[in-house]
């Protein structure tokens, strides 16, 4: 009798375990497929995850200050009309220019350049990510200084900046047309290009950037597109920002070949030239 009682007791303690089985909190679906993991973009859509990017070659070249006049029969080969400015006028009362063109007439810019007397000074290439930025050094200002410049109202304007840099900032998105192009936003901007890893100070720093709005323009960019950017006049004063921008008053060693000269230090004006190379937009 008291075996058949024991029994019965284990039969009710195993039954009261398995009414207690616990239930797992995620809820994870178990009839999930990879498909399933695929990632969801913005208009709801599932696409394949692909890096969405840009790819920009910048080159920077610069001409002997004398032979600035020279750098018309370049504009007059190119256009502005598919550049947009933040303000046309704004921007060409900062001194800038900028000029766009495709690849068939890149071999006609570099022609006119050497005509000019042009030398490379440098390149890099910017690869940048949907929804990413940065800024290329132009100039380093190593102590505060002020930068004079006209804003959006055409009114002329004095920023402190410094130490830091002067930079061309670049930003890019998925562009809102058909094809598939990629809209650069460039404008100048002053920065310290803090190295700081600790993203809270990092952001404290960046608020002391200053970018010069009224320099700003984009294009809606695919392979082959290119800008040049160039001084629309010549200015000697090192307090304005086109100066500080374009004007090399230190110069650059030149060669006369054709003179037979030797090589002679010159005031130089840089010229920039900006080109999608691809994108996987």
């Amino acid at each position: 009798m008291v075996r058949v009682i024991y029994i019965a007791v284990l039969i009710v303690f195993c039954a009261s375990l398995a009414g207690c089985r616990h239930e797992p909190d995620n809820k994870f679906p178990y009839d999930i497929k990879i498909g399933d993991l695929a990632p969801v973009y913005k208009d709801g859509s599932a696409g394949n995850n692909i890096l969405k990017a840009i790819n920009i070659d910048f080159h920077v070249l610069e001409i002997p200050e004398e032979n600035f006049s020279k750098l018309d029969e370049i504009r007059r080969t190119l256009s502005i009309r598919p550049i947009k400015f933040n303000n046309y006028l704004a921007f060409s009362a900062n001194l800038f220019s900028a000029y766009y063109g495709r690849n068939q007439t890149r071999g006609t810019v570099y022609d006119l350049l050497q005509i000019a007397g042009a030398q490379h000074i440098g390149n890099q290439a910017i690869i940048l990510i949907d929804g990413e930025s940065t800024d290329i050094p132009i100039k380093q200002l190593p102590q505060t200084q002020v930068v004079y410049f006209n804003n959006l109202s055409g009114e002329i304007e004095a920023a402190r900046v410094g130490p830091g840099y002067i930079t061309l900032h670049f930003s890019v998105e998925k562009a809102d047309t058909l094809d598939d192009a990629a809209t650069v936003k460039i404008f100048p901007l002053f920065t310290r290009m803090s190295t700081n890893t600790i993203s809270q100070f990092a952001k404290l720093e960046k608020l002391q950037d200053f970018p010069f709005a009224s320099a700003a323009m984009q294009l809606n960019m695919i392979p082959g597109d290119f800008i040049f950017l160039a001084p629309e006049q010549h200015s000697n004063d090192q307090e304005k920002l086109s100066s500080i921008f374009f004007n090399n008053p230190q110069g650059s060693m030149f060669f006369n070949p054709d003179e037979r000269k030797p090589p002679e230090r010159k005031p130089t004006i840089r010229v920039y030239l900006i080109t999608c190379l691809g994108l996987n937009f």
